[in-house]
């Protein structure tokens, strides 16, 4: 029974928020028979070739999507650019340009 022993206490960590170095940022272009091409600055581009395609209710191949090197997002390049990319896609299917 002398094993057993409670601590109480408060404990409080400040948060750090991160900044990315790149902004969320993308083109989406039409293409020929309903493909698009898209640049994206993503580290998860299956992720965001997946949400436009559920955005326009069209099939993953056809979009096309490129990204130009990126760095220091600190995980921000992964699930954010997803949105921004299907936003930018009904808007140029829409209006049928980029």
């Amino acid at each position: 029974t002398g094993l057993l022993k409670s601590v109480q206490g408060e404990f409080e960590i400040g948060s750090q928020y991160h900044f990315h170095m790149e902004t969320q940022s993308c083109i989406v272009r039409p293409i020929e028979e309903g493909q698009f091409e898209v640049f994206s600055a993503t580290q998860h581009m299956d992720g965001v070739q997946k949400s436009i395609a559920m955005a326009l209710g069209i099939n993953m191949n056809k979009i096309n999507v490129s990204v130009r090197r990126l760095g220091g997002a600190y995980g921000g390049k992964i699930n954010q650019p997803h949105f921004i990319a299907a936003a930018c896609a009904v808007a140029a299917n829409k209006v049928k340009r980029s």
